[in-house]
């Protein structure tokens, strides 16, 4: 029998929260019109925002939460509250986030508590995304679909940088008020950043080209009592192991049949 102990962690709630965001946005953007991106293009997400897919620049980081009260929430990645990021020198990145704390009761009285990860590998080599769950041992292997969400194209045809797409993605939405606030060095990388003003709520959010992901998101907590910081720490500009992005040889591998299909195989 599983049982859940306490609460998922912060982290992992707030990502699945985001994630719905973006989605709801992409399509979005898809019903606007916006051109696609060319096949086999993928991004990792993170609580913060998006790590790009590119090529020739692999890191490793941490993803940490800092509550109103100055508690950092994770710290590094063999803890089971953290996030885990990191991109090799292919373009394949790899989110390794908190899936909850379980007891395993069995027949007997022993219990066992278990750290259930979950973990996300966009892999553009392989024109394939896959889900790992640790706690089934299981990977769901998607194909990357022919046409996916663009950065969308000013009106001169240029395409603009990871970043200045990122920190505009919420422009022409009602009631949002951007504020450049110039550039500042985030653990140790050059960042970009915009204040996104609504009439109950602001934040900050930081993007670094250099690093080609998003690196710092500060948001003002209800009734002003604080803000929290979300922050990609511990960036490490070295080559993660391949077998990161790779399927465990102990897991059992399924697949979608196509997109509009609702089993796997």
């Amino acid at each position: 029998m599983l049982h859940i102990n306490g609460a998922i962690g912060l982290e992992a709630a707030v990502i699945r929260a985001w994630i719905g965001g973006v989605a709801g946005l992409a399509l979005s953007l898809l019903a606007a019109g916006s051109p696609p991106l060319a096949a086999g293009q993928c991004d990792g997400i993170t609580v913060i925002g998006k790590v790009n897919s590119v090529n020739g620049n692999p890191f490793q980081a941490e993803v940490n939460a800092i509550s109103p009260n100055g508690t950092q929430q994770a710290s590094r990645p063999q803890e089971p509250n953290s996030v885990a990021v990191m991109r090799d020198s292919q373009g394949r990145v790899r989110v390794d986030s908190p899936g909850g704390k379980f007891e395993v009761k069995g027949q007997s009285s022993k219990h066992t508590e278990v750290d259930r990860r979950d973990i996300y590998i966009c892999d553009p080599v392989g024109h394939e995304t896959i889900s790992l769950d640790t706690w089934n041992k299981t990977a769901i292997v998607q194909s990357l679909p022919p046409l996916e969400i663009q950065r969308a194209r000013s009106l001169t045809g240029v395409i603009p940088s990871f970043c200045e797409a990122q920190l505009h993605l919420r422009a022409n939405l009602p009631n949002v008020e951007i504020d450049d606030l110039g550039h500042r060095t985030v653990e140790g990388v050059d960042a970009h950043g915009v204040k996104e003003t609504r009439s109950s709520s602001e934040r900050r959010l930081w993007c670094s080209d250099e690093l080609g992901a998003m690196v710092l998101l500060e948001m003002d907590t209800p009734e002003k009592k604080g803000v929290f910081h979300f922050a990609m720490t511990n960036i490490q500009r070295l080559e993660p192991a391949a077998a990161l992005f790779a399927i465990p040889s102990d897991y059992k591998i399924v697949e979608r049949v196509d997109a509009a299909a609702e089993g796997v195989r």
